[in-house]
């Protein structure tokens, strides 16, 4: 990993314990989940359910807690299986 990607990775988990978030996250250092679920140049959050299928995108900044809870729940109601692994795809700085 280079110098750029540890600080970015450093500020991620600094931003995830000041908000309590407890969530699995998975960082796309070599972009290869971004090609895989076609996420280019936005930031975007894409909820990725067990099987490895995005089951929502949503695009724009950072999510709340309270959206994350609001997206997931949208999924149940839909009837789609959330394991509550949520899988973050982010092309954005954490300040």
């Amino acid at each position: 990993m280079d110098h750029l990607s540890r600080i970015v990775e450093d500020k991620e988990h600094e931003h995830r314990r000041a908000h309590g978030h407890t969530f699995p996250r998975a960082m796309d250092h070599d972009n290869r989940v971004s090609n895989q679920y076609e996420v280019f140049g936005l930031v975007v959050s894409v909820f990725v359910d067990e099987t490895s299928v995005a089951q929502a995108h949503v695009r724009g900044g950072l999510l709340t807690g309270q959206k994350i809870h609001e997206v997931i729940k949208r999924i149940r109601q839909q009837g789609q299986r959330v394991s509550g692994f949520t899988g973050y795809i982010r092309l954005e700085w954490f300040s």
